[in-house]
């Protein structure tokens, strides 16, 4: 009934069964992180909820059980949901790439559907195109196990809706970035990847190529573009391990030593 009230943004509705399942939820067949993420996410999407902390709405669903490791990943998913709201794009992403690599250590190759529908929904809003793609590719594969089972095609509708907003126009123009930057013709190729980035945010690719590019003067940046350097130098200094070739270029150059935020 959830599913069917989110896809038709019948809050009213939503938030009363919400209440209700809380009532029931724990100790049933149901009491599982991905089914108590799946309705924090539903309340984020209303707009007496929006702000509402994410650790809050997950204590009133669990009755304030410990939160544990597992229950962790889905927390920093449903941030990362949350931080795109207000246009916390560098936040959103450190809290997605963390639950990320959280989920896949717990669950491995049986991360839940919940898991990638709230993921997928924070990729189409950073436009990770490459997560974008992976995450609808592994829930087709998922739907197409049980297609006939209901909550799956209730799925199935929304995931049709979510990958019309995939845009594989800009593929072509993506490899022939990379192949002007092969080719030395800097210059052109850093117009052409500040192009592509608000499609391919958080590329690890490209964030490389802007940052070498950058660092080596070869950008011709407007306004706009240096939000761009921060984006793609956030990329890097969120891993735990730093690049060898990142931290190399920073002993060199300073301007990658300037505060991001």
């Amino acid at each position: 009934m959830i599913w069917i009230e989110f896809c038709l943004q019948h809050d009213t509705e939503i938030e009363r069964h919400i209440r209700e399942v809380c009532a029931t939820l724990r100790y049933s067949i149901w009491d599982k992180p991905q089914n108590y993420a799946f309705l924090v996410w539903v309340q984020l999407h209303i707009c007496a909820k929006k702000n509402v902390s994410v650790e809050k709405l997950w204590g009133i669903i669990n009755q304030q059980q410990k939160i544990i490791k597992h229950d962790r990943a889905y927390l920093y998913l449903l941030q990362a949901y949350q931080a795109t709201e207000t246009q916390s794009n560098l936040v959103a992403y450190r809290d997605f790439m963390t639950a990320v690599s959280s989920i896949e250590a717990i669950e491995q190759h049986e991360v839940s559907s919940e898991f990638l529908i709230i993921g997928l929904s924070v990729a189409i809003r950073l436009s990770m195109h490459t997560y974008i793609v992976k995450f609808s590719q592994l829930l087709t594969d998922k739907f197409n196990q049980q297609p006939y089972e209901p909550h799956n095609v209730i799925k199935q509708i929304w995931l049709k809706a979510q990958t019309a907003k995939i845009n594989e126009s800009k593929s072509a123009e993506y490899k022939y970035a990379l192949q002007l930057v092969k080719q030395k013709q800097f210059l052109t190729a850093g117009k052409v990847i500040l192009s592509l980035w608000p499609l391919y945010r958080f590329d690890i690719t490209l964030a490389r190529c802007i940052v070498e590019l950058y660092a080596r003067g070869h950008l011709d940046l407007y306004i706009t573009d240096k939000n761009t350097v921060i984006e793609a130098r956030w990329v890097f200094e969120t891993q735990d391990l730093k690049p060898n070739w990142y931290l190399t270029l920073k002993s060199k150059h300073a301007v990658l030593n300037k505060l991001l935020y």
